[in-house]
């Protein structure tokens, strides 16, 4: 989705340059900014989409995104809780959208894996839908197991915070 706004300047600007522009005239300044900004903004969404949907798993960190990646150690997890506090992240959420867009929404959230780390920072990790991000998220929770703890743990601090939190991005208490 993000990556659809993004393209919609840029695609405005050629659609201006090329099928609109009175008289054959070389685009202004302003149309060229106008384009540039907009490409920008759309490189913008493609590279964060991208770099949070790469994850890689060694023997001893969780490695996430491309270009400049973050490496997040395993042995600094403090613990690690299997689905996002019950509450919703709207008031009045459960009444919006079909029961099966619901029911997605649900279960995206009870299978999220939050990471707590030592250094106060926390990641909500969900990679179902990315090639073989079930099988990185099982290994991960196999080699975290002794750390795993169940969704009522949240104190409230944690709660407000996850509350519009993105997934698989990383967030500093």
């Amino acid at each position: 989705m993000l990556m659809s706004i993004g393209a919609v300047i840029p695609l405005l600007g050629l659609n201006y340059l090329y099928l609109n522009s009175p008289d054959g005239r070389p685009p202004s300044p302003a149309t060229l900014a106008m384009i540039a900004f907009g490409a920008a903004i759309a490189i913008w969404f493609v590279w964060r989409t991208v770099s949070r949907q790469y994850w890689r798993l060694t023997d001893s960190e969780l490695i996430a995104g491309v270009g400049r990646p973050i490496r997040l150690p395993l042995a600094d997890v403090d613990k690690v809780v299997v689905g996002l506090p019950v509450e919703q992240p709207l008031p009045g959420t459960p009444r919006r959208g079909s029961p099966t867009l619901r029911l997605a929404f649900e279960t995206t959230r009870a299978s999220t894996l939050v990471l707590i780390f030592r250094n106060g920072l926390v990641l909500p990790l969900n990679l179902r839908r990315i090639p073989h991000g079930t099988e990185l998220m099982t290994e991960l929770t196999s080699r975290l197991k002794n750390r795993l703890a169940q969704s009522d743990v949240y104190t409230t601090d944690e709660i407000r915070l996850l509350r519009h939190a993105d997934l698989n991005a990383l967030i500093s208490r």
